[in-house]
């Protein structure tokens, strides 16, 4: 089963809190739209399928969510 950007959301979330650097929801869907922007054409939707997303590119945008947050 393919993955939503719902499931995309928890997952980075969980990377950041792993990190000691809890996020929000909203601070994690601020991310993908930043970095995914060009897939959601019809706006951000939670339910809709997101791409193969490597741990590395977790790892990147936990830090971009970090800092979002400092």
């Amino acid at each position: 089963m393919a993955e939503t950007w719902e499931d995309v959301i928890k997952k980075l979330k969980a990377v950041a809190h792993e990190r000691g650097k809890p996020i929000s929801d909203g601070t994690a869907q601020q991310v993908l739209e930043r970095e995914y922007g060009d897939l959601f054409d019809d706006g951000f939707d939670p339910l809709k399928p997101a791409p193969e997303i490597s741990a590395e590119e977790y790892d990147n945008m936990a830090d971009l969510a970090t800092l979002d947050q400092a």
